[in-house]
């Protein structure tokens, strides 16, 4: 039997361990309404004492634990700091309102409420629903444990609250928990002041998340643990919360390499700065700086590498001298939280400044321990494996049951946990049984025959000892069995009349007998009967505790027939011009109508065209069909012929548009303004016409495109200049654009007319007229200039006297011929008659004699001139005379 309970507890424990690691709690703030008769327990009473403020906790711990019934917990997401939750009769509700619910308040409820109430809790009870913000639903305690050496200092956190020393292990630390020795039964670590190593306090390092372990951490307990690391494997640090500038260095315990160790600082300077107003942790009323003013470390102040971005701090000190910035993840924090190293699948972990935050019962105090309970509810709830009751419905409702009549119930819990690891316990406000055992998974309860209200609930306990439920409210009366009938009258002499019966405050399942006065037949299941004609009914239905209902009245009374006639009116211009005009006659009114498409009014307008159905339905739920067709013209077609333009720039294009569909006679209208059906003389381009028709429908034709050639007819001509006044002139004509074959017509009669080329042409001016294959022209004037005529002169210096022996002394004449006209480069051939001294081939002579001299010019094409020039002695030999006469 031993091993057997060890092998349960150890498979039991592997399996907690597997949930923690796979799944976490999360919390979506729902808006609920509570009914009437919920208790509020006033979180906001000012000022804030012990009685007021802390006991409530005792009364939400003793609620929870001893009677397995839920608490709200009632959260304003929106909130500032210490602003309300929510407001009841003129009461502003604020510090995180709990609030059991009417449904959980029996009798034992009722008394542990006036119990904590002469105690100095505060609170009240609805007279109306209420509808309130709702953090989460409690339904499980914490299980605390204290530090085996420090716990002591926390002691009071409970006493003042009401909460029992077995809540936390008692008040010796006997039953307190050395770091070494924690484990998986074990959910809060708590400890107010330590000097951590690696050597007893490292199993805080893998308990956070191996066990999803929550740790609350005081004084110097929370730089040192921050700071602790494994000597021999440097990498491993306890640092929680805030992240490390560097792998840590040295034989340890700490390296100053997260936050500041607890000497290396100074303390806060209130006032401080609140942050957080609506996060469970921050749910207190007032300010607790005073109540961190005591102890070795009064403040946490983060190194370069800051808080981790999960890690919230919610109080800090905004003027702190020695934090690195005021960027958040610098703050300097009295109160700090969030889970170990941003892990979701780790605990919780909190840092609250001061050695001790219970010295005294001042409002700092009660401030600062109701954020040590606050962070526990927070902890534990996100780690509590929840069971879920079915076969009544959740929510704040009560359920209505007949005395004595049997309840089905289960219990399940969500995966990956099992429910063959938990111990089940049924548990009734009011008595009655549970079969086949209160310990049974699935059971059948049976309820007292005593009317009243009854909670009932299943406590799951795990090989830790550790309890979660859940609880419904049912209402235990006599017998109330209701009934109410949906009739469905038939349809004419039609047998499909109906009874569809609804019965509350019975217990199923149900039985029924039915007859009609003058007999019938009929057929149904369960609490419907169909299939009936129109007549007078008696029906009897019974429960399983044998309620009865009898309705000796039930009549079924015949619809009229229903007619429909459905009137088209056709829709114009091929659009949702439509419409349908449905008439109906007998039937019981009112009608509802369906027709194909969705429409649901009886008559429809702005359809197309198209065939519409509809399904007339009268007030008995009888139904008659209409149809209609929606006609439309055709649409109307214009399709255009196009003639193009067929020389360049020319205006001859034209456009034939036939038209059909629609109603004619019909009208045209053109993007130009034109109006007539087709066009013509047009010249390239784009055009569009709008056609309408005899009932205004109109149809656009666009883009209609009339081309022309590309490029026009071009002639280049290529001239040949006749030469010396001759006619050896040519022209040669050259033909771009166009459509080829061309002919070609000069003017005149030139030797080469009706081709490209002319010749034996003299000079003048020439025309040519080009006609290509579509009959485009194009002219073409060329003119050729005659040659130019060579004109010759001289300058002549005629020698001076006769030629002297030797010769060619005296030889001095010259001729400088000067050149007009010819085209260059000229040839020159001088010949002479009587002289001597000539350069035949050169333009200008000189060392002549006395002569005639002619020269011959021949320019480039060939044409001459030619001039002679006589040289005369300007001296003549003298003449010897005859004789000499004196006189």
């Amino acid at each position: 039997m031993v091993i057997f309970f060890r092998y349960h507890f150890i498979r039991s424990l592997l399996s907690i361990l597997s949930f923690f690691l796979l799944t976490y709690q999360t919390f979506a703030q729902t808006t609920e309404t509570l009914s009437s008769g919920a208790f509020i327990i006033n979180m906001g009473v000012t000022p804030p004492t012990v009685n007021n403020s802390l006991k409530p906790y005792g009364l939400v711990y003793a609620a929870l634990k001893n009677f397995s019934g839920p608490v709200k917990w009632v959260i304003n997401p929106t909130k500032a700091k210490d602003g309300t939750d929510f407001t009841y009769n003129g009461v502003q509700y604020k510090g995180g309102t709990f609030i059991i619910p009417a449904e959980a308040r029996t009798a034992a409820v009722n008394s542990l409420i006036t119990s904590w109430q002469s105690q100095g809790v505060v609170g009240v009870t609805t007279t109306a629903p209420i509808t309130v913000p709702v953090y989460t639903t409690l339904t499980f305690v914490p299980r605390w444990t204290l530090d085996e050496q420090n716990g002591s200092i926390a002691l009071d956190f409970f006493s003042l609250a009401g909460i029992p020393a077995t809540a936390h292990g008692g008040t010796s630390p006997t039953g307190w928990t050395d770091p070494k020795a924690l484990n998986c039964c074990t959910d809060l670590f708590v400890m107010p002041h330590a000097d951590p190593t690696w050597s007893t306090h490292s199993r805080l390092f893998s308990w956070n998340l191996e066990c999803k372990g929550a740790i609350w951490l005081g004084c110097h307990a929370g730089s040192a643990l921050e700071n602790m690391f494994n000597p021999a494997n440097p990498s491993q640090q306890t640092n929680f919360l805030a992240e490390k500038i560097a792998t840590a260095s040295g034989a340890g315990p700490y390296s100053q390499n997260a936050l500041k160790l607890w000497g290396n600082h100074n303390d806060g300077t209130p006032p401080y700065t609140y942050d957080y107003p609506a996060d469970p942790v921050m749910q207190f009323i007032g300010q607790l700086d005073i109540a961190t003013q005591n102890g070795s470390e009064q403040i946490y102040i983060p190194l370069s590498a800051g808080w981790r971005p999960t890690t919230k701090v919610g109080i800090y000190d905004p003027d702190n001298a020695e934090k690195p910035s005021t960027a958040l993840q610098h703050r300097a924090a009295i109160l700090a939280w969030g889970k170990g190293f941003g892990d979701p699948n780790r605990g919780y972990v909190m840092l609250e400044a001061s050695h001790d935050i219970a010295k005294s019962t001042a409002l700092a105090n009660i401030a600062a321990i109701r954020a040590f309970h606050n962070f526990s509810l927070l902890a534990m709830a996100e780690k509590a494996v929840l069971p879920s009751i079915t076969g009544l419905p959740a929510g704040n409702l009560t359920t209505p049951v007949s005395a004595g009549a049997p309840i089905p119930l289960s219990v399940s819990v969500s995966a990956p946990a099992l429910l063959s690891d938990y111990t089940i316990t049924w548990k009734s406000s009011c008595g009655g049984t549970f079969t086949p055992s209160a310990t049974a998974a699935s059971v059948t309860f049976t309820p007292p025959t005593t009317p009243g209200k009854c909670v009932i609930s299943v406590v799951i306990k795990d090989a830790c000892g550790r309890e979660t439920f859940d609880s419904r409210c049912i209402e235990i009366s006599a017998c109330k069995l209701n009934v109410t009938s949906a009739i469905k009258q038939p349809c004419g002499t039609a047998a499909n009349g109906a009874f569809n019966l609804t019965v509350t405050g019975g217990v199923a399942p149900y039985s029924y007998t039915w007859t009609r006065t003058g007999g019938g037949t009929g057929s149904g299941t369960g609490t419907n009967i169909t299939d009936l004609v129109a007549g007078s009914y008696q029906i009897t239905l019974k429960d399983a505790n044998n309620c009865t209902y009898t309705c000796s009245s039930c009549v079924l009374t015949a619809s009229p027939a229903i007619n429909a006639t459905a009137t088209p009116v056709a829709a114009q211009c091929g659009g949702t011009t439509g419409a349908i005009n449905l008439s109906v006659t007998g039937g019981v009114a009112p009608f509802t109508y369906s027709w194909t498409g969705g429409a649901t009014t009886q008559n429809l307008s702005g359809v197309a065209a198209g065939t519409y159905n509809v399904t007339v339905t009268d007030a008995n739920a009888c139904t008659t069909t209409a149809s209609a067709v929606v006609t439309t013209p055709a649409a109307i077609v214009g399709t255009p012929s196009v003639t193009n333009v067929t020389c360049l720039g020319a205006s001859t294009g034209a456009i034939n548009l036939a038209v059909s569909g629609g109603t004619s006679p019909y009208t045209y209208l053109w993007n130009d303004g034109t109006t007539t059906q087709n066009r013509t003389g047009l010249a390239a381009g784009t055009y569009s016409v709008t056609i309408k028709d005899a009932n205004n429908c109109t149809q656009a034709v666009a883009a209609i495109s009339v081309t022309q050639p590309a490029a026009g007819l071009t002639i280049t001509t290529t001239p040949t200049a006749p030469t010396c006044g001759g006619a050896n002139g040519a022209i040669t004509a050259s033909i771009s654009g166009g459509t080829s074959p061309y002919s070609y017509d000069w003017s005149g009669t030139p030797t080469g007319d009706g081709t490209a080329t002319i010749t034996t042409l003299a000079a003048g001016t020439y025309d040519l007229t080009v006609t290509d294959a579509k009959g485009c022209t194009a002219l073409k004037s060329t003119t050729l200039a005659p040659a130019s005529s060579i004109a010759l002169s001289a300058v002549i210096i005629t020698p001076t006297c006769p030629p002297a022996t030797p010769a060619p002394l005296n030889s001095d004449g010259a001729v400088t011929l000067t050149v007009v006209g010819g085209t260059a480069p000229f040839t020159y051939s001088w010949t002479t008659t009587g002289g001597s001294g000539l350069t035949p081939t050169s333009q200008n002579q000189t060392g002549l004699t006395d002569g005639n001299y002619t020269v011959l010019v021949t320019d480039a094409k060939g044409c001459t001139a030619t001039a002679t020039y006589a040289l005369n002695y300007a001296n003549p030999a003298p003449t010897k005379p005859g004789a000499i006469t004196k006189n």
